[in-house]
């Protein structure tokens, strides 16, 4: 099954995801620390990347980079891209733009013509792996507590056994 990382890099946080055939597996956002220091954002990427990459993606496709960004914000993107591109191993990344990525997943950009907003994806997303857990946390609860019953239902007839010997040895 191949599985693809997507990653939107900002000066600020990375946000990544991972989808495969089945759908998105994994999400989430790499918060870049506050530092005016270029080398402390760099190595802490550097740092938090290299737990996304050991989900084993196949593909990497990053957002490209908007131009109408000033200089100063067009090179530290280009900085935070070089550093992803560094660790990177497995074959050419693809850039593609922001509008096309959104399409894939029939996301508008600021919620016109119909599709959804950003927010409402993240908000359908979120709320379905919630669920998801919850279903997987009560089925675990609902297996946990059969399993329960029966250890104490072989408890109690061990223990009827186990009485009802002691009383026969005693009555005779």
């Amino acid at each position: 099954m191949m599985r693809s990382l997507g990653l939107d890099i900002s000066t600020v946080s990375v946000g990544w995801a991972i989808a495969s055939e089945k759908g998105i597996e994994g999400w989430g956002v790499i918060e870049l620390p506050k530092s005016p220091l270029l080398s402390v954002k760099i190595a802490y990427l550097v740092e938090k990347f290299a737990l996304v990459k050991a989900l084993q993606p196949d593909l990497l496709t990053i957002e490209d980079t908007y131009y109408s960004f000033n200089v100063k914000t067009l090179k530290k993107l280009c900085y935070f891209t070089g550093v992803v591109l560094s660790q990177w191993n497995r074959g050419e990344p693809e850039f593609v733009n922001a509008s096309k990525a959104r399409k894939v997943f029939g996301i508008e950009g600021k919620g016109e013509g119909g599709g959804k907003s950003k927010r409402d994806f993240i908000k359908e997303e979120v709320k379905r792996k919630i669920k998801e857990s919850e279903e997987k946390e009560a089925k675990e609860n609902s297996e946990y507590a059969q399993q329960n019953r029966e250890e104490a239902k072989e408890e109690a007839e061990e223990g009827n056994e186990n009485y009802l010997g002691r009383l026969s040895e005693y009555i005779m």
